[in-house]
């Protein structure tokens, strides 16, 4: 699990952080993942955990995750939970990004930003135990060396951040062992 992070605005500048939001529904744990509209300029289309860039106004990173949740799907702060903080992981174009785990309690309905959010959907975490991966996708050009495996669920398809992510939360919270190797063919990415 990742440290505390610094709180001064010179530190979190440039800086984002996603919050992966856990419900129970008849003791087990399920997960929300979120599809972006196709028409925002940045990550159009693709399916996300809620979260965003840090913002003055944010005391921390958490509190970034919380506002960004809020805004997103319509989750009020004060009915999350904080779990834990894992690792830091960085997008291929280097910012860095903070994943929290929080527990929504007793859910309601998700109020979709409809400018930003196209979709919802709450999946169990049995596809992260299963790791029925469809391929493995692999960024030599980074150091260390980037992958991310790429599951295909309920009309979604995870892949790049989001899905390592994933992977750091299914090892680190889970106490599950994913890894590069699996029999899933790699997808090498040169650019």
């Amino acid at each position: 699990m990742a440290d505390e992070l610094p709180l001064s605005e010179h530190t979190l500048k440039g800086k984002a952080a996603v919050l992966l939001v856990l419900s129970r529904e008849g003791g087990d744990l399920r997960l929300l993942l979120t599809r972006r509209t196709k028409t925002l300029s940045a990550h159009a289309g693709e399916v996300a955990l809620p979260g965003g860039k840090w913002e003055a106004g944010d005391a921390d990173l958490y509190a970034t995750a919380l506002r960004e949740t809020w805004e997103e799907v319509g989750i009020p702060p004060r009915q999350l939970v904080r779990v834990a903080a894992l690792k830091a992981e960085r997008t291929r174009r280097g910012v860095e990004v903070c994943p929290f785990i929080a527990e929504w309690g007793t859910p309601g309905e998700l109020q979709l930003c409809q400018h930003e959010i196209e979709s919802a959907q709450w999946f169990d975490l049995e596809f992260l135990r299963r790791d029925q991966r469809v391929c493995t996708q692999v960024f030599p050009r980074h150091s260390p060396e980037l992958w991310a495996p790429v599951y295909e669920i309920g009309g979604y398809q995870v892949w790049g951040l989001t899905s390592r992510v994933l992977v750091s939360f299914a090892n680190d919270y889970l106490g599950l062992s994913l890894n590069r190797q699996h029999s899933a063919p790699e997808e090498i990415f040169t650019g």
